[in-house]
């Protein structure tokens, strides 16, 4: 109750719990009614069953011993034999004592030796004892014979009505025990029914364990992310930063006194909320923004008597606001109410176990019904569907790191199961056969599943496959006919399994009109084929090869071409991928003509046949990688068949397959594809490439030890295998030569294409060129000369990039300037200037450094500088490093030399005649009125080189007291004098002008103009007048600066050069 008032993260998981899962149907069927409750909460805590019931009884004999005038009466009119009742004490406790001492251990011993020897046995019995509730009903009968036995003792001073009332209360606990006996002998008869126990330990299951533990994971998982399960808003507070976890180190961490076991138990977020909107109110005229962060469970304690509670950032530890914060967080020890998922899920499969063990293989069919059965109802009951969000409870993991979910175990369980079930093929292969199918039975019997669920389903399929490959590698080999016939029976088996997948996925979700589902489930049964392929591959049995490849070019499983119109050209379609079920629009009414109409709905097809080529590619490619570890024929023939696309099992029907390479220019069209859009930075879903050639390199690489650190043992993804597209390239040239293909010049000429996707793509195809070049020989031999095959390609490879350098040229000149960018260049220079600036000399001498809306008399310094025009357009996708420091440097230096030019075209107090460099240093060291806050400043580009040279000679003279240039404590040039050191500024950029001596207390004011709401420094562009591919970029700053003083002493030559 205390936690609904606050809004605490209890309630909520409470409340998602009863909206999302305990008002569904399904859950409704396997709750327990009303008596059931009472029976199991009573089984599970008999101490407060009993307690309850004493309490009920001794309500009766208070109110009896009260009502005593009233009832006395009516007993003696009504039941005149009333006294008789005493007579049957012995009665009631030798029946109890019969019932508790050899009645119920029979039973329950003889339930006992039947599951003695079942793995189901734990899961069996612990749904049994909560169910049948002899618990309850055993220490009720043992309390009630005690309290028989005390009943004698009380006779002995108490009046014959008290000791009426005392045997009638015993009646009716005897009543009550009867009927808990009735209950207990029933169930106990019902564990002996397959189907009433199955259905009993379901509901136990769903109700008892998986509903409770379930719904601490929801509750942690509130706790550890309340900003992404949209408990918190954190738009609301826009003064403050509010996060659901930091890892940075600025962070206080605020931890609450308690024992080593507590943990965070409740977070109450209606006053939190409240905390959150009076601090943002406060801070919102505050520069300094205060941050706060959740503590994340993966960070572990620190402290064993301090739990971490949240962070803060720019708030005291032991401030009010801080103090508040912490009563939102309750802490208390864990509950222990929860289950080990493992212990479940084994005890869902203890009899399929049993039965494999026995080798009874009907037995085995029945367990694994029962074991779809009971997953399904269990997983429907626990998927959610919401306004935010669709999904499933058991996919949840918990806070370890490594943990698995419900749902990941159950099919880690599978798969030992299969590995049990191959090692019975010597007896029958339907012990494989129908654990191969679990998988794809468990998602058509399903009402609803998640994406999480059937990709799960899918890979757990490729697992079967695995394990039957990996026993056929090593027993089919030997000479066993009949093993040989189930093996290829067998994989016969799964390739049928495999390809009704896809009809699968259409008639439970496309039927059912999530499209989009249905789609990104191709997608994913695409990206698990290469699996199928490798794994045979390595096994090597040519016949499982055979059907690998079949199956991979056959993928489209279409037997009628009814893919329909899409009102593209050919080349248009070339280039339509998986990316369309994500948003991403490919062509758009600039690259069509005027009578072009899309069609949608025909698009799909196309983008799966597409996919399916681009996936043959890296796959072939994968294979060239490990070519030196697999079997030479084996890796020719798959190779070949995956860059063809031709069937191996020709059925003599029509059969849809993909796109066929045959010449370099189609292994260079289809990189550029899957480098175009392939990328997960463009499109997050498209990304899957990449991502299925780090799994295969994960699967199929070599294989590694658990805790070490490894480095170039697995492929990162595309960019990784340029070398085997090189290769592919030249596998497929033609001696005489190709050219680059017309889709790609119709690509180019459309506008398809983005300048940044055009820039990736030359970076590609720059790299696969190099990769060519260093080619020696093929690790595949074809009969075909390497050095005529690499100079073709080269060629080929080189025309490609010349178009697309050409087309990159043509966007830069159209491209416009994005005023944005330009806009953003004037902050980021703007702040550069407020940061950097009060740091340099001479600018950290002035009083006064400030910014002001309006200045009385400024001086405006437009700078005009160059850059490229490429910088400043929407195409630049990627960031620019140091961006904007060109034209800041610009910038300062223009302004320093501004104060440098006045000081020396300004009236001077004294000159002194010097010559060279070293006359002046002489001088300057021996000056008598030399003061504190003196600066030599040089501004020459001759004696500046001079100095450079002393100045590497006195480098290393720091503290000797001897040398006359020497580096003080803040790393400053400094020039040992007999009265006074001198720092000493020289620089050569600002011309060649007499060195001068000049005291800091000359530098007064130094300001810039910023209006309210803008920049300091506002950028402006123009067309560059030579060069198309640059703009100029005009920087208007307004400043003033005001000094006091003129420099004291000026170093002039006694001769001018130029008079000479």
């Amino acid at each position: 109750m205390f936690s609904k008032i606050l809004g605490g993260v209890r309630h909520k998981s409470d409340g998602f719990i009863k909206k999302n899962i305990k008002s569904k149907e399904s859950y409704g069927r396997l709750k327990w009614n009303f008596i059931e409750k009472i029976i199991i909460s009573s089984s599970k805590y008999p101490g407060r069953a009993l307690s309850c019931l004493l309490l009920f009884f001794s309500f009766i004999f208070t109110g009896m011993h009260f009502l005593r005038p009233h009832i006395q009466p009516l007993a003696t009119k009504w039941l005149p034999h009333w006294d008789k009742i005493f007579d049957w004490q012995t009665t009631l406790l030798g029946g109890q004592l019969t019932i508790i001492g050899v009645v119920y251990p029979l039973v329950v011993g003889l339930i006992s030796i039947i599951f003695q020897k079942k793995s189901a046995r734990k899961i069996v019995q612990a749904a049994y004892q909560s169910y049948s509730g002899f618990m309850l009903a055993g220490l009720s009968g043992l309390v009630l014979s005690g309290f028989i036995l005390l009943g004698i003792f009380i006779r002995t001073f108490c009046s014959n009505y008290t000791y009426a009332v005392l045997c009638a209360i015993c009646v009716i606990w005897m009543i009550i025990n009867i009927a808990l006996s009735v209950w207990f002998f029933i169930k106990s008869l019902s564990v002996l029914n397959d189907v009433e126990r199955d259905r009993m330990v379901l509901r136990f299951l769903t109700a008892d364990v998986l509903a409770v533990t379930l719904k601490k994971r929801v509750s942690d998982m509130f706790s550890a992310a309340p900003l992404a399960s949209k408990l918190i808003d954190a738009s609301k507070y826009p003064h403050i930063s509010v996060e659901d976890y930091s890892f940075e180190r600025d962070f206080t961490v605020i931890t609450k006194k308690g024992t080593r076991n507590e943990v965070v138990k409740d977070i109450y977020f209606v006053p939190l909320k409240m905390v959150f909107f009076f601090i943002n109110r406060l801070k919102r005229r505050e520069e300094n923004r205060l941050s706060f962060a959740f503590y994340h469970p993966l960070e572990g304690k620190n402290s064993e008597d301090h739990i971490p509670l949240f962070k803060v950032r720019g708030l005291s530890p032991d401030s009010f606001f801080v103090r508040l914060m912490k009563l939102c967080f309750r802490t208390a020890r864990p509950a222990n109410g929860t289950v080990d998922n493992l212990w479940i899920i084994r005890g869902m499969l203890g009899e399929a176990v049993d039965a494999l063990a026995a080798g009874d293989i009907y037995a085995f069919e029945e367990a694994l019904d029962s074991i779809c059965r009971d997953f399904t109802a269990i997983a429907d009951v626990f998927s959610f569907s919401n306004e935010l969000e669709a999904g499933n409870l058991l996919l949840i993991k918990n806070d370890a790191l490594w943990e698995q979910s419900f749902s990941q175990m159950f099919y880690g369980e599978l798969y030992r199961l299969n590995s049990q079930a191959v090692l019975r093929m010597a007896l029958s292969g339907r012990f494989f056969s129908r654990c191969m199918h679990l998988p794809r039975i468990l998602f058509e019997r399903r009402v609803e599943s998640s994406f999480e669920e059937i990709s799960l389903g899918m890979t757990y399929s490729i697992y079967a496959w695995e394990t039957l490959m990996s026993w056929g590698k090593l027993h089919v080999s030997k000479v066993d006919p009949t093993l040989r016939q189930t093996y290829d029976e067998l994989v016969m088996e799964f390739v049928a399994l495999w390809e009704g997948w896809p009809d699968s996925l259409h008639y439970k979700i496309a039927k059912a009109g999530n499209i989009s589902l249905f789609h990104s489930s191709r997608v994913e049964h695409l990206r698990l084929m290469p699996d199928v392929l490798m794994h045979a591959v390595v096994a090597g049995d040519d016949e499982s090869v055979r059907h690998a490849a079949d199956m991979f070019n056959r993928w489209l499983n279409r037997p009628t071409n009814d893919s329909g119109h899409t009102g593209l050209l050919i080349w248009q379609e070339f280039f339509i991928t998986p990316a369309i079920f994500d948003g991403d629009e490919p062509f758009n009414p600039k690259n069509l003509s005027g009578t072009q109409t899309i069609h949608t709905d025909n698009l799909p097809e196309h983008a799966f046949s597409n996919a399916l080529t681009d996936v043959r590619l890296c796959t072939a490619a994968f294979l060239l990688h490990h070519g030196s570890e697999l079997n030479a024929d084996v890796l020719r023939f798959t190779v070949d068949t995956l860059l063809s696309g031709k069937l191996v099992d020709n059925t003599g029907g029509f059969e849809r397959v993909s796109l066929a390479l045959t010449k370099s220019s189609d292994v260079v069209d289809v990189l550029i594809r899957i480098t175009a859009w392939g990328r997960k930075n463009s499109n997050p879903a498209s990304g899957w490439l990449s991502g299925m050639i780090r799994h295969m390199s994960s699967q199929h690489g070599k294989r590694m030890i658990s805790g070490r650190i490894y480095s170039g043992n697995r492929l990162s993804g595309i960019s990784d295998l340029y070398g085997e597209f090189a290769e592919l390239m030249m596998m497929l040239s033609s001696v005489t030569g190709e050219s680059v293909s017309n889709r790609f010049k119709s690509c180019l000429s459309a506008g398809l294409l983005s300048y940044g996707v055009k820039e990736t793509l030359a970076e590609s195809l720059q790299q696969t060129l190099a990769a060519v070049e260093r080619l020696k020989l093929f690790r595949i031999e074809n009969g075909k000369d390497v050095n005529a095959c690499k100079d073709a390609t080269s060629a080929l490879l080189k025309e490609y990039l010349k178009l697309l350098t050409k087309s990159m040229e043509q966007d830069v000149l159209s491209l416009p300037v994005s005023v944005s960018k330009v806009d953003a260049l004037s902050r980021k220079v703007s702040e550069m200037l407020r940061v950097e600036l009060p740091h340099a000399f001479p600018f950290n001498q002035f009083d006064e450094l400030s910014y002001h809306d309006e200045l009385e008399s400024s001086i405006r310094l437009p700078v005009l500088l160059s850059d490229d025009k490429l910088m400043y357009t929407e195409e630049m996708r990627h960031k620019v490093v140091n961006q904007g420091r060109d034209s800041y440097l610009n910038i300062f230096h223009i302004l320093r030399k501004q104060i440098f030019d006045r000081f020396m075209f300004e009236n001077v107090r004294r000159e002194i005649m010097a010559s060279n460099l070293s006359e002046i240093l002489d001088i300057a060291s021996k000056l008598p009125d030399t003061e504190d806050g003196d600066y030599l400043i040089i501004c020459n580009q001759a004696m500046k080189q001079e100095l450079n040279y002393m100045m590497i000679e006195h480098s290393r003279a720091r503290s000797d007291g001897v040398s006359l240039l020497y580096y003080d404590s803040e790393n400053r040039l400094t020039l040992r004098g007999v009265h006074k050191d001198l720092p000493l500024e020289a620089y050569s950029i600002y011309g060649n002008h007499d060195p001068y001596i000049v005291n800091c207390r000359a530098f007064s004011k130094f300001r810039i103009k910023e209006p309210a709401g803008k920049s300091s420094i506002y950028f402006s562009f123009e067309k560059h007048p030579e060069v198309d591919s640059r703009i100029l970029l005009r920087a208007n700053l307004e400043y003033m600066f005001i000094l006091n003083e003129p420099a004291k002493i000026r170093f002039v030559y006694p001769v001018k050069p130029d008079m000479v």
